[in-house]
């Protein structure tokens, strides 16, 4: 018979060997868990909410649009997996946008940047000098879409006619130096257009094609650009791909609504032009089968009183009913106009911007497109004004 003593030592170490037992399948379950979870980057952004963790929540892909069509529309599609920032101020005219140095950083720091194209920008040398390509994705959104030249603004009395289509690369009409609206190739000079007589100097650089940078003001190409950045977005994260897509998928359902609601409209239309103060909406005129219609000088924020005097006599002398001013124009002409004449200013949104007070309201391009096209069934005679 064993002894009191000897007993406890048995017992003693038997103890022991229990606890090394549970010591190891405790570890044997910790890494088994481990051995279970998805590869670094699978599913990022994807896990089910019990499980989530602050450490395993996916960054948000950082990028920057020029304008807010743009910023809009990555806002829309990306959702909560993209932080974008408009890079032009709310409020601010586009067409006068310089970048500053901390402007040129916040786009280097960026996973991708979103710009129109067509010549838009036109210091878009100096981001692609400052900014990685390997780091930051540059994207131009005018890709793939079919160009329309770009208008140079006339000296004149005359109204300026653009009937959205090409007709206006046939009449030679080059952009003037500096002129928004006529937009030289990235990389490239304006076009411009010589007298009959004259010879070109050999030192003068060739003519480069110019396009009309407008392209949001077009359903059909704000299509083609949401493929286009949910197609970039994708790149950047391929496993949020079914995210960006159906987040596309529903803002092009919206917009073929918006479409087909004004084709509808139009069919009641007394007139296809329209007057406008900014020849912007060549896109959209040839979407729809319409003639823009500008007056010179319409645009001029402190007109002579013998340039005013030219517009108001032109405008009773064509019996012009409606002219469209842009959202963001406070323009003394608009006023004048209305106080003088039969016809009424009504605004006609270029969408190229928008004020602080609707980003923070967080107005859509969607719904300012639908306001845009509500006016312009009252401007061609389909509904009547208030």
């Amino acid at each position: 018979m064993r002894s009191p003593k000897g007993a406890y030592a048995v017992l003693f170490r038997l103890s022991r060997l229990l606890v090394l037992v549970a010591l190891v399948a405790f570890v044997a379950a910790g890494c088994g868990t481990g051995a279970g979870t998805p590869k670094e980057g699978a599913g990022e952004g994807k896990t089910n909410s019990a499980e989530a963790t602050p450490e395993a929540a996916a960054e948000p892909i950082r990028a920057v649009a020029t304008i807010y069509p743009l910023y809009d529309l990555v806002k829309q599609i990306g959702g909560d997996g993209v932080l974008v920032e408009q890079l032009v101020p709310p409020g601010a005219a586009p067409h006068d946008f310089e970048p500053t140095p901390g402007d040129i950083r916040k786009i280097a720091d960026a996973d991708v940047y979103f710009y129109v194209g067509a010549g838009f920008e036109r210091w878009l040398d100096k981001v692609r000098a400052n900014v990685d390509p390997a780091k930051t994705k540059l994207v131009d959104v005018s890709v793939g879409l079919d160009l329309l030249p770009g208008h140079a603004h006339e000296d004149g009395d005359e109204l300026d006619h653009g009937h959205g289509d090409e007709a206006d690369a046939a009449q030679g009409s080059g952009p003037a130096p500096g002129d928004a609206h006529g937009m030289a190739a990235p990389g490239q000079a304006s076009e411009t257009t010589q007298a009959a007589g004259h010879d070109q100097s050999d030192e003068t650089p060739a003519a480069a094609p110019s396009y009309d940078p407008h392209i949001w003001l077009s359903i059909a190409n704000l299509k083609q650009i949401g493929r286009t950045i949910a197609a970039a977005l994708a790149d950047l994260r391929p496993e949020d791909k079914a995210t960006f897509e159906a987040n596309y998928d529903a803002l092009a359902r919206t917009l073929d609504r918006i479409d087909q609601a004004f084709r509808d409209g139009l069919k009641a239309a007394k007139t296809r032009q329209f007057v406008v103060s900014h020849q912007a909406f060549g896109y959209l005129a040839r979407d729809y089968g319409l003639e823009q219609i500008s007056i010179s000088g319409l645009m001029n924020e402190d007109p002579t009183p013998k340039e005013l005097q030219a517009i108001i006599d032109e405008i009773k002398a064509k019996d012009i009913r409606y002219i469209g001013f842009e959202s963001l124009t406070e323009n003394k002409i608009a006023r004048q106009v209305q106080k003088e004449t039969q016809a009424r200013a009504v605004e006609l949104s270029t969408l190229e911007n928008v004020t602080k007070e609707q980003l923070a309201r967080g107005v859509h391009l969607q719904d300012l497109i639908k306001q845009n096209f509500d006016t312009l069934l009252v401007m061609l005679g389909a509904r009547e004004g208030r």
